[in-house]
């Protein structure tokens, strides 16, 4: 599926007699003197998980609803009688999980005076709708990418041995491993003395006092709701055997007992081809000393909405054990509370999801079992993990709008996800 990301200028349609707003909202080629100041950025993200039906049209409808409900109130907020626009883009596009997302932004001067241009909230939203090829004020740019990036890795060797993995010995130090392999996709450092890194989702790598001592594979190593979010690396793994002879990770296995003589710690599922035929795959394998003991970092604490975002990352960034890397090479931190804090390439936040706790069976890596079983359901400021859906309505900053619980403040804006009339999720950005 390919993702599109469509820039409209979609207000400068018509001029629409206004009677009633304490706020007028003029268009990009309207007359105006403008006020000597410079220009205010408006915008909002929306999700759409991928549990949830997808209505492109609603969607639309949805986002630039909030978009302007929202360049009111920061208009407001500027003491503004008059705004022009002068620049609006609707983007869609893939996060890195594959769910879809819409960002609307808009940025405006405030104006003294306009002779034209007055648009009311019915222009504002319809306005990518009254598209004209005769109209010279919309433009549309359309760029195609793929919705899933893959990072490809060119390691010296894909063959994995009881001595090697990757080429690279047991014994070999953290550092001298991390700079064969450039960065991991995970990073987490499990106790005082072990640690955990992953390349893509399905290699895990076991250190300990920091030289490498185990290795794991799985197609699911963590649970799918965390595994589904981290980057996708592209590195081909065999099975080196004695004879010469190498199986791939992902191959169908025919002999699966020489591997199993070779390779004790490896493990086999049945897949149906046909109604008479089952094929064999590898499920999971463990070479080396795998065997971790996750023990919570007492100094680490969760966000809970408390304070600013900057000042507890500020505090907490040398306690945060647990990091990700997602396909857009973002850095993500996880905390105990299922927190997931998204870092933008220049180290600031651009969202905060707030997700139900993980289950703690149906994957390989034991210790992340652990550290599930020892974390807490999410807070955030009144609203925590399984409030119930009328007192979700009730809270300061929250809204229904339409299937939706808003949430807006002078901090976060986002929504809240609700399933069973109980608060499950939430999907936050800074404001």
């Amino acid at each position: 599926m390919i993702a599109r990301i469509v820039y409209l200028l979609f207000f400068s349609l018509f001029i629409v007699p206004f009677k009633s707003s304490a706020i007028s909202i003029f268009a990009l080629n309207a007359d105006c003197k403008a006020q000597n100041n410079g220009v205010i950025s408006v915008k909002v993200e929306k999700d759409f998980p991928s549990h949830q039906r997808f209505d492109e049209q609603k969607s639309k409808e949805l986002i630039k609803k909030k978009l302007y409900a929202k360049l009111l109130k920061r208009a407001k907020e500027h003491n503004a009688g008059q705004i022009k626009l002068v620049k609006s883009t609707l983007r869609e596009d893939y996060r890195s999980n594959g769910s879809m997302y819409w960002l609307a932004q808009v940025k405006f001067k405030v104006v003294e005076s306009c002779q034209n241009g007055l648009l009311n909230e019915q222009n504002f939203l319809a306005g990518e709708l009254l598209a004209d090829t005769n109209t010279d004020s919309i433009e549309f740019k359309v760029v195609h990418h793929a919705k899933t990036k893959k990072k490809a890795i060119a390691l010296t060797t894909p063959s994995l041995t009881q001595n090697a993995i990757f080429g690279i010995p047991f014994g070999t130090s953290f550092n001298e491993f991390e700079q064969q392999v450039g960065r991991f996709s995970v990073y987490w450092q499990v106790s005082k003395h072990q640690k955990i890194t992953l390349l893509g989702r399905n290699h895990a790598f076991i250190f300990e006092n920091n030289k490498f001592v185990g290795y794991q594979y799985a197609p699911y190593l963590l649970p799918a709701q965390l595994s589904n979010h981290i980057e996708i690396v592209e590195q081909p793994a065999n099975l080196l055997l004695k004879n010469g002879h190498s199986v791939a990770l992902t191959d169908i296995v025919e002999q699966s007992k020489s591997l199993s003589h070779q390779f004790p710690d490896i493990k086999f599922r049945k897949y149906k081809y046909d109604n008479e035929r089952f094929d064999k795959k590898i499920a999971s394998l463990a070479i080396g000393n795998t065997s971790v003991n996750f023990k919570q970092n007492s100094n680490a604490t969760c966000f809970m909405g408390a304070k600013s975002i900057e000042a507890y990352i500020a505090q907490q960034i040398e306690h945060l054990d647990f990091y990700y890397y997602d396909n857009d090479g973002k850095k993500n931190l996880l905390t105990f509370c299922s927190e997931v804090i998204a870092l933008n390439k220049g180290g600031l936040v651009n969202k905060l999801t707030l997700h139900a706790p993980f289950t703690t069976e149906g994957y390989e890596l034991t210790a992340f079992s652990m550290f599930a079983k020892q974390s807490k359901p999410w807070q955030f400021g009144p609203i925590q993990y399984g409030l119930a859906e009328t007192e979700l309505s009730q809270r300061t900053g929250v809204s229904q709008f339409i299937e939706q619980y808003e949430y807006d403040s002078q901090d976060w804006y986002g929504e809240f996800y609700v399933e069973n009339n109980q608060t499950i999720a939430a999907s936050l950005y800074p404001n």
